[in-house]
C-alpha cells in the first residue's frame, strides 16, 4: 500500500525503490552495451554521428555517457578538423577559390556568388554544430570539450554575415 505510514510500509517502499534501482542499473548496463555496440559497427563518422542523434536523450545516464566517451571524443576531434577546414576554405577568399570559376562560369554575378558561397559554409557549420549538440548534448557549448568548438564555429559564423557582403557592394 503506497499510503502506509507505519515502519512496515516504509520497509516494503525501501526495497521497491532497491529493487527498482536494480532494474534500472540492468537497463542502463544493456543500453550502454548496445550503444557501445552500435558505434563499434559504425564504418565512418556519419554513421557515428546518426546513432549519435538517435540515442542523445540517454547520454543524460552516467552509465551511457561514459560507454560512449571515447567515441565522442573521435567525433569532437572530426568536427575539429572539418571546422579549421571551413575557415581555411573562408581565409582563402572565394575570389580565389574554385566556387569563383565556377559562378563566373555560369553567368553569376560575384557578389551574389560570394554570398551563396558564404551561405553554403554558414550551413555546414550549422550542420557541425548540430551534430555537436547530438554528440554532447543540449548544452555542449558549455562542456569542456565543445567549449573550443563552439567559439570557433561562432566565430566563423559572425565572419559569414552575407548581408555585410551585400552592404560593402
Amino acid at each position: 500500500n503506497v499510503l502506509d505510514l507505519s515502519d512496515q510500509g516504509k520497509v516494503a517502499f525501501d526495497l521497491a525503490l532497491e529493487n527498482y534501482e536494480r532494474k534500472i542499473d540492468a537497463i542502463e548496463e544493456r543500453l550502454a552495451k548496445l550503444l557501445r555496440d552500435k558505434l563499434t559497427a559504425c564504418q565512418d563518422a556519419e554513421d557515428m554521428f546518426r546513432v549519435f542523434a538517435r540515442f542523445n536523450p540517454l547520454l543524460t545516464r552516467t552509465r551511457v555517457h561514459n560507454a560512449v566517451k571515447e567515441f565522442q571524443i573521435q567525433l569532437i576531434s572530426t568536427v575539429g578538423n572539418a571546422i579549421s577546414k571551413l575557415q581555411s576554405k573562408f581565409t582563402h577568399k572565394y575570389e580565389y577559390s574554385p566556387a569563383s570559376n565556377i559562378s563566373r562560369v555560369r553567368g553569376i554575378p560575384p557578389v551574389s556568388g560570394k554570398i551563396l558561397w558564404a551561405k553554403q559554409i554558414e550551413r555546414q557549420v550549422q550542420t557541425l554544430m548540430k551534430r555537436m549538440g547530438d554528440v554532447l548534448g543540449p548544452n555542449w557549448g558549455q562542456h569542456l570539450e565543445g567549449r573550443q568548438l563552439r567559439r570557433s564555429g561562432d566565430e566563423l559564423l559572425s565572419k559569414l554575415d552575407a548581408k555585410s557582403f551585400f552592404r560593402s557592394w
